[in-house]
């Protein structure tokens, strides 16, 4: 088995990117991550000087979570900045609630493939990132999310699994990781605990209720590329939640 790569997807810490981007991408690696997926805030910099700011800083470009109306209206252009920056992976990270549906699938799995076959004329793997409405939503008597997989090409549409919110939805996610480790290049590790109320909150990765040690054990059995930590929200410090589980994932994996 080869050797997974451990990154965090910087939405978790879009609010402190926003007040100090520089500051933030150095915290990210003192923590020990080793990679950064964009979720399409890059500071306003140069691919190409962004790309220099994180190889200085020891991280890797994993990839990014470019939306679809760019996607729609930019492809060139959005292509263009991935490959400046050296990413190796362009994720789609959302459907609106209005594209969830059979009459739009066809429309949407288009985009998606035509996004896939263009990324990939310049070396770069194209993906889509689920939630649980995926898992929530009926097209046809399938999930929202095995009837997206089914309308597109497994070669130029893969999967970043975000195990996180399938356990949310209900769902198990070893076995949505095994359903599809054929086109699973990412996994998003993402946590969550009932709270005194019984409501779900977000927790740091590793403190939750999802089966994160089991998840790891299956990523590295399929073949999964890169381990992805993401926390939506924080009950205190993000940074102290990162570092937390970054620390965890040292015991728990490497």
């Amino acid at each position: 088995m080869s050797t997974m790569g451990i990154g965090l997807q910087l939405f978790s810490v879009r609010t402190q990117l926003e007040s100090d981007f520089v500051g933030t991408l150095e915290k990210v690696a003192k923590a020990g991550y080793e990679g950064v997926e964009f979720a399409s805030n890059f500071g306003g910099m140069p691919a190409v000087e962004l790309r220099e700011l994180l190889s200085k800083l020891g991280l890797q470009v994993i990839g990014n979570h470019p939306g679809l109306p760019r996607l729609r209206d930019d492809l060139a252009e959005v292509v263009q900045y991935h490959k400046d920056l050296g990413a190796p992976y362009a994720v789609a990270p959302w459907v609106p609630e209005e594209d969830r549906t059979a009459e739009k699938l066809p429309e949407l799995a288009a985009l998606l493939d035509k996004s896939g076959e263009a990324f990939a004329k310049s070396g770069i793997q194209f993906g889509y990132h689920n939630h649980d409405f995926e898992f929530l939503t009926d097209v046809d008597g399938k999930f929202f999310f095995d009837a997206l997989f089914a309308s597109t090409s497994a070669a130029k549409v893969k999967v970043e699994l975000d195990v996180g919110w399938v356990y949310h939805a209900g769902q198990d996610p070893l076995a949505y990781m095994e359903k599809y480790a054929s086109r699973l290049p990412l996994v998003h590790l993402k946590d969550f605990a009932h709270d005194a109320s019984g409501k779900w909150v977000s927790s740091p990765v590793g403190k939750g209720e999802v089966p994160t040690a089991k998840v790891i054990s299956k990523a590295a059995e399929v073949g999964v590329k890169w381990l992805i930590v993401e926390q939506d929200f924080t009950q205190g410090d993000i940074f102290e939640d990162i570092e937390f589980t970054r620390g965890w994932l040292k015991e728990t994996y490497r």
